[in-house]
């Protein structure tokens, strides 16, 4: 009942917002080259190489490496496709828009390697996600104070299952600036959870280079932290290890700095930071309390 009930207030949050844009004065949305957007109709590979990590906030997790990541898009009228997000797009003017998509749940990148969320990557928009997108294996953490479980680790827990999650999504665009709130909801029972996302980023262009400045806020709900984060009888430890996860706010920021080395090839250099929250760090399964990633290297757009 909780889980339709979720569904049910994205799906409303979806159509209101979709109405009541509708009812305003719509200008088609110019794809500028300096947003690196995706031009209509065309698909988007782009490939990059370059020296990256993104760390693990488990016990026993390993560090994800970024050598190698793709990017793939592809934009139709209303359709798209957008590195693992699949979506249509309501509104799409030059001031505003709202979509409403399918994703999958990046939460669950840190317990597998080989999660879409480790490899599938927007090569320009790198770091700037909002999502929990790397954390510090804080080998010299000063906020690292919890001793290394033997018993409680990524290894020897009940399996993280992929989670299919429903949203949408309203970007306010004005000059260099861009203003966005997204609701989403597990759509797929896994757990049943939700997730909103209120952000803000800010971009300066020069010739041939894009910086930008990205800071976010991340609501996540009981259920989404409890399901990866919360230990119970399916992990087979110890009831005194037993712990009930609990949602919370996770500010962040991050940052993007692109040139242009030729008509195909750019540079791109990324690093990002989210607090994580109490609810989620005070559990056993759970070793830092901020998120890091980085990434330097080239990227070639075919």
């Amino acid at each position: 009942m909780a889980r339709i009930s979720a569904v049910l207030l994205t799906v409303l949050f979806t159509v209101l917002v979709a109405g009541s844009l509708a009812m305003l004065p719509s200008t088609a949305q110019a794809c500028a080259e300096q947003d690196q957007c995706v031009e209509k109709k065309q698909i988007n590979v782009g490939i990059a190489v370059g020296l990256g990590a993104r760390s693990n906030p488990v016990e026993g997790g390993s560090t994800i490496p970024q050598v190698v990541l793709l990017d793939l898009a592809w934009y139709g009228d209303y359709a798209y496709f957008d590195n693992g997000e699949l979506g249509i797009r309501f509104i799409d003017t030059q001031d505003y828009g709202f979509e409403s998509y399918l994703t999958f749940d990046r939460e669950r990148a840190f317990f597998s390697f080989w999660d879409p969320a480790n490899i599938i990557v927007n090569t320009g928009s790198i770091g700037t996600d909002g999502a929990s997108d790397g954390v510090n294996d804080g080998a010299d953490d000063e906020d690292n104070d919890k001793e290394p479980s033997q018993q409680i680790n990524v290894d020897n827990i009940a399996t993280r299952k992929w989670a299919a999650l429903l949203g949408g999504r309203f970007n306010y665009y004005q000059d260099s600036h861009k203003y966005s709130i997204a609701v989403e909801t597990d759509l797929s029972g896994v757990h049943n959870g939700q997730r909103i996302l209120v952000s803000y980023q800010k971009s300066w262009f020069g010739e041939d280079w894009r910086f930008s400045v990205r800071p976010s806020l991340a609501w996540k709900s009981n259920n989404l932290i409890d399901y990866y984060y919360g230990l119970s009888e399916r992990d087979n430890v110890d009831t005194s290890d037993f712990y009930e996860g609990k949602g919370g706010f996770q500010p962040g920021i991050s940052f993007l700095y692109t040139r242009k080395l030729s008509e195909d090839w750019q540079l791109i250099s990324s690093a990002s930071y989210v607090r994580l929250n109490g609810g989620m760090t005070d559990s056993p399964l759970v070793k830092h309390k901020q998120v890091v990633s980085v990434f330097v290297g080239a990227g070639y757009r075919f």
